[in-house]
């Protein structure tokens, strides 16, 4: 937009934002002050699209400018110059206060948006639209990667159908949808979700990509991107083989259903670990504090209109003592407000099955991914990051790495879910094209994020666990599981009943200092649901009193920690 460029004219340098403090309410209120001297009057939408416009770009401007390295006062001068490097990003900012705005008024009439709802759709794409990459270190541009650049959609089991007694469309496959007809994209379990039974329950395994699903959903919303679907069921009209007919209402209440157009609220449930979720007047802080408090009951409104789509993410990060007061929380909101679209994900051993079946959720589950997955998530990673670092020649390295991995099937046997292959295309890049040098070194790190540095850099709140689990060392949670390894091995067994899971971590225990083995049951149960390294592999069976059994999520890591113990011990099985 011309009238943005001229109240930036001259004004993108250090002193302007040193002066106005790196406050992006006093840089909004400068640069609206720059006289434009446009000719002829502006229209009120061409104002009003201009001065959000201007506030997003002043809230973009500060944030760059505080994320410089060693920001204050004293070298403000030579940081803030790299900030013309960013008057590029302002075409997006501006496309995106557009775009949404377009949609809007294409999906509930024309000047229908407010000026609020504009905002927050704003604030939150560009907040949530980064990349988190746990447990490797890295360059600072790579973290600044796009998620939806590098978002490659995950597949899922369970039910791809909704409710839906008067629903008879068939869910259509996307193009790239594996060939395993039992699979569905998570795109495709989102556009199945119907009014009063919009409820969809997400399992998967540590890694295996929820928060970024979820992120990925709420940007999706924020900016109502529509598919390709979403538009053909918009049209009032549609061609036949008999000529233009007017569409029925049932089929343009199709397009009523979409999950696109909602206004999303996400809650990430690791920053409220006791469990109460906070009230719905509080949900738009959570993402987006920058733009100030709502207007006096538009959350309600919205809930109440059945246009939210809300999204909780990590049931698992909340303390089991306190998930039955989740659910209650849960339940008076889908009480209140039955025709919002209601979506949350945990561990798989987090909640038993059917948690929250009686609210009408259905359950999926992240199924690993295939190599096909795995080869175009590295494609779209290496291209993220290409285009974040402004490196064309970044994007050499993909096919490199694919035929690496090709030739090292102890490794790509590891690489089964989004962040143990983000983590390899991380390590590959930083150490200029070379993979690990053993799956001794790649397991030791591997472990070491799954069962230690995952959380650490996530800032669960673990005093919430059971004791002695929140003080216990990396070390001691490996040792831990050496045992546990070992006593699988000694066995013989993949899959290992619970009860000789729990003696084998009293043993470890046991040889700790201030450790006990009747501390062995609290502290399996959170290596079980925080590790992602091991998993329910048979559920128990109270009839016969069978117990439930555990299995690794994979051998090689099974193998690599009962040999670690063998070796330590002069063991042989």
């Amino acid at each position: 937009m011309s009238w943005v460029n001229l109240a930036l004219a001259g004004n993108l340098t250090a002193d302007f934002v040193v002066r106005n403090q790196v406050d992006s309410v006093k840089l909004y209120e400068a640069l609206r002050a720059v006289p434009l001297n446009v000719p002829g009057p502006a229209t009120a939408d061409e104002r009003t699209l201009y001065e959000s416009t201007l506030r997003e770009v002043a809230r973009h401007l500060a944030a760059a400018a505080s994320r410089l390295p060693k920001f204050d006062e004293t070298n403000a001068r030579a940081s803030l110059e790299l900030l013309v490097s960013l008057r590029s990003d302002f075409d997006s900012v501006i496309d995106d206060v557009r775009g949404i705005r377009e949609q809007i008024d294409r999906a509930f009439g024309h000047g229908t948006h407010d000026e609020f709802e504009t905002d927050y759709r704003q604030a939150v794409a560009r907040r949530l639209d980064s990349v988190e990459l746990f447990g490797v270190a890295l360059a600072e541009e790579l973290s600044r990667t796009k998620l939806t650049d590098a978002y490659v959609t995950l597949s899922l089991t369970g039910t791809d159908e909704g409710d839906g007694e008067d629903d008879d469309t068939p869910v259509e496959q996307e193009e790239g949808d594996g060939p395993d007809p039992g699979q569905f994209s998570t795109e495709v379990a989102l556009d199945t979700l119907l009014p009063k039974t919009g409820r969809l329950l997400i399992r998967g395994a540590a890694g295996a990509g929820k928060t970024t699903l979820m992120k990925w959903a709420a940007i999706t919303a924020a900016r109502m991107t529509p598919s390709h679907r979403t538009w053909r069921d918009r049209q009032v009209f549609d061609r036949g083989p008999d000529g233009v007919r007017l569409k029925s209402d049932d089929e343009l209440a199709v397009a009523e259903r979409d999950w696109r157009p909602r206004v999303l609220f996400l809650v990430l449930l690791r920053h409220h670990p006791g469990g109460k979720l906070p009230s719905p007047q509080e949900f738009p802080k959570l993402l987006s504090s920058a733009i100030g408090d709502p207007p006096p009951n538009w959350v309600t409104g919205i809930l109440k209109s059945g246009r939210g789509l809300v999204l909780l993410d990590g049931v698992d990060e909340i303390p089991h003592a306190h998930r039955s007061e989740l659910r209650r929380s849960l339940a008076d909101l889908i009480e209140a407000y039955e025709q919002c679209y209601f979506v949350v994900t945990t561990r798989p051993e987090a909640v038993e099955p059917d948690w929250l079946a009686d609210f009408g959720f259905r359950e999926v589950e992240v199924v690993p991914m295939s190599p096909e997955d795995r080869n175009g998530f590295v494609r779209r990673w290496y291209e993220a990051v290409a285009r974040g670092r402004r490196e064309p020649a970044v994007r050499d390295k993909v096919e490199q790495l694919i035929a690496d991995l090709a030739t090292a099937p102890w490794l790509a046997q590891l690489v089964t879910n989004p962040m143990l292959c983000a983590m390899t295309c991380a390590q590959y890049l930083a150490s200029r094209g070379t993979l690990p040098d053993s799956l001794r070194e790649m397991c030791e790190t591997l472990c070491k994020v799954l069962l230690h540095q995952l959380d650490l850099e996530r800032k669960i709140d673990l005093t919430q666990f059971p004791h002695p689990y929140p003080v216990m060392s990396y070390a001691q949670k490996k040792a831990v599981m050496r045992q546990v390894a070992y006593a699988f091995v000694l066995g013989e067994l993949s899959a290992l009943p619970e009860p000789d899971d729990i003696a084998a971590v009293g043993v470890a225990l046991g040889r700790m200092p201030d450790r006990g083995a009747g501390e062995a049951r609290a502290v399996f149960g959170c290596v079980l649901e925080r590790s992602g390294m091991v998993r329910e592999s048979t559920p128990a069976d109270v009839e016969t009193g069978t117990p439930e059994t555990i299995e690794f999520l994979h051998n090689t890591f099974k193998e690599y920690l009962a040999g670690e113990q063998i070796a330590a011990e002069n063991l042989h099985p």
